[in-house]
């Protein structure tokens, strides 16, 4: 659960739930479920994904980053047979005056990015 502290804890981790302005990284291994509601949502710098993000259903959810690359893993919102059925929210943050790239500093790709080079699935 992306809420629950201990789930933060391990080998490639943030040692804490996510905070506002930070880079967020899901390692290759790990299995994240996304229960945050709109009101309890943060404005992340980045998120990298090479694990596993699946929205949990059943309330609203709304992620908010500069970035979101699904670099190695999956972004799951749904599926074909079970579609998400309350609202799932993903706002990318930032205009073209802000100071940093959001992708990543090598690649001049404006600095609002969503970016799969693996899998991404929302049906809802």
């Amino acid at each position: 659960m992306w809420s629950k502290p201990e789930s933060w804890e391990g080998e490639g981790l943030l040692g804490h739930v996510p905070l506002e302005d930070e880079e967020v990284t899901i390692p290759a291994g790990y299995l994240f479920a996304y229960d945050v509601t709109p009101e309890n949502s943060v404005k992340l710098k980045h998120l990298e994904i090479n694990g596993d993000l699946f929205f949990m259903d059943g309330e609203d959810r709304l992620l908010q980053s500069y970035g979101i690359w699904v670099r190695a893993g999956n972004l799951t919102i749904g599926n074909e047979t079970h579609p998400f059925e309350s609202k799932a929210t993903i706002t990318l943050l930032g205009d073209n005056t802000d100071e940093y790239w959001a992708f990543t500093n090598s690649i001049e790709a404006g600095n609002k990015n969503l970016v799969v080079t693996s899998f991404a699935q929302m049906y809802g």
